[in-house]
């Protein structure tokens, strides 16, 4: 027995946080920018991390620490790199062509 994501996910980027559990980032189907995360696959959570801001699907999302979350590449955002920090209402983006590094 599980829980039901808030909405249909196709090729969601996803990582393990240590507070925010399984956190998953964008989707194919539909494509959307939103966010949502469970710590316990029953209850899916919208609010502990923001929506990404853009359409993104296939993108990979790494947890670097307890505090952040980093996002690059994926359809539609393939050379950008964007981080969430907990406590911000937002991702930032901090490299918008991945191919300049």
């Amino acid at each position: 027995m599980s829980g039901q994501l808030t909405e249909a996910r196709g090729y969601p980027g996803s990582t393990h946080h240590p507070n925010h559990g399984l956190v998953m980032v964008g989707s194919y189907s539909p494509v959307t920018y939103s966010s949502e995360s469970t710590t316990d696959g029953f209850n899916f959570d919208t609010s502990s991390v923001p929506d990404f801001g853009e359409d993104v699907y296939g993108n990979c999302v790494l947890t670097i620490n307890e505090t952040t979350i980093i996002s690059f590449g994926g359809e539609f955002n393939e050379r950008r790199v964007a981080v969430f920090t907990s406590g911000n209402s937002a991702w930032e983006v901090r490299l918008t062509d991945i191919n300049k590094i």
